[in-house]
């Protein structure tokens, strides 16, 4: 129910994803630092049953964010590290009220994005990130 590929260089991240996909089994996914861009995160977001998942200093960007969104299953999710997220990303993020966890440090929010972090810590969701002085 658990697999942990954080931080390894995966030569193939594209067919990781697919056997993700298909692991109805599976609650917990790391796959932090593995290069995984869009279309992998694509291939994951199909998989219903991931309850808590890794995406640290992926390759992806709001497209492949998005395609997480209807995975009402997801409690915990990991993002941080990630140059390609911004403000809308977070407001993006805040319509997930599902989540109880959220990793979202070293992405370059703006004040806009740290005041929609700031509202979802104060609806009980635990939020990491680097909270500019003053926030949550």
């Amino acid at each position: 129910i658990a697999l942990a590929f954080g931080g390894n260089p995966i030569m193939e991240p594209r067919q990781i994803a697919l056997e993700v996909s298909r692991n109805t089994r599976l609650k917990f996914f790391d796959a932090g630092n593995c290069r995984m861009g869009n279309g992998e995160l694509g291939a994951i977001a199909t998989n219903r049953s991931i309850e808590s998942l890794g995406l640290e200093g992926n390759l992806f960007d709001i497209r492949g964010l998005r395609m997480l969104v209807p995975n009402r299953m997801l409690r915990s999710l990991k993002l941080g590290d990630n140059d390609r997220l911004f403000d809308d990303s977070a407001t993006l993020l805040s319509s997930m009220t599902w989540l109880t966890e959220l990793e979202v440090g070293g992405i370059p929010f703006g004040d806009d994005g740290f005041v929609v972090l700031a509202e979802l810590y104060r609806r009980g969701v635990r939020v990491e990130a680097d909270w500019p002085a003053g926030l949550p």
